[in-house]
């Protein structure tokens, strides 16, 4: 009687076990989420440098990295700064030559209106001489070409204004710097061997910068 008893009670556990399908209930399993956490934990760990390092230690290398640091800074500061006036002289002598070209283009004109003042004032034969002529503003006044040399005299101006000069070569020494010589010609009595004895074409710079060089005749 109490072994019946005892195996009744024995199959109702049995059939607690079961799903209501009819099959045995899966035993519970430890989660993978634990298991790879610890494993995680276990691999940093083992990775992990051991750190014996001193805040001395700590304390200099700090000191090299900020001292790195100021020097790639002040680097990267004369670059900027070389950078800067470069472009700025590159911008400045970029103007001076677009400057340069308006000016070189302007002084054919002037050259007309030196042959053409020279001959009205002081005859035909000075059209060869024109260059080493000088014109005074009021040398045409009161005469046909006194508009010309109002015209003559404020481009001139203007030029001047923007820093053309023209090359002064009549009787100083030949510089090959400044002039060109077209021709050679006996020295006259008077004059000093060597120098420019007449401008057939002046010459013209910018500040110290020759644009045209003058075309000159030097005694020998």
């Amino acid at each position: 009687m109490l072994d019946r008893k005892k195996r009744t009670t024995m199959k109702d556990k049995d059939l607690k076990k079961q799903n209501p399908n009819g099959e045995p209930e899966a035993e519970p399993q430890a989660g993978p989420q634990a298991g790879t956490e610890e494993t995680a934990e276990a691999a940093a760990e083992a990775t992990a440098e051991p750190t014996d390092s001193t805040p001395e230690d700590e304390i200099g290398r700090l000191q090299a990295e900020i001292a790195d640091w100021k020097d790639k800074n002040a680097r990267l500061y004369a670059d900027f700064d070389n950078f800067r006036k470069r472009t700025a002289r590159e911008r400045l002598e970029l103007i001076k030559t677009a400057s340069e070209d308006v000016v070189m283009s302007l002084l054919p004109v002037i050259d007309d209106f030196e042959r053409a003042l020279a001959v009205e004032l002081f005859g035909p034969q000075a059209a060869a001489t024109a260059a080493s002529t000088v014109i005074e503003p009021d040398a045409a006044k009161g005469t046909a070409f006194e508009g010309v040399a109002l015209i003559y005299h404020k481009l001139n101006k203007i030029l001047t204004q923007n820093g053309v000069s023209v090359i002064d070569v009549l009787d100083q020494p030949f510089d090959e710097e400044w002039s060109e010589a077209v021709a050679q010609i006996p020295t006259p009595e008077g004059k000093t061997k060597g120098n420019v004895l007449d401008v057939v074409l002046k010459g013209y710079k910018i500040d110290n910068k020759v644009i045209r060089h003058a075309k000159v005749v030097v005694g020998i």
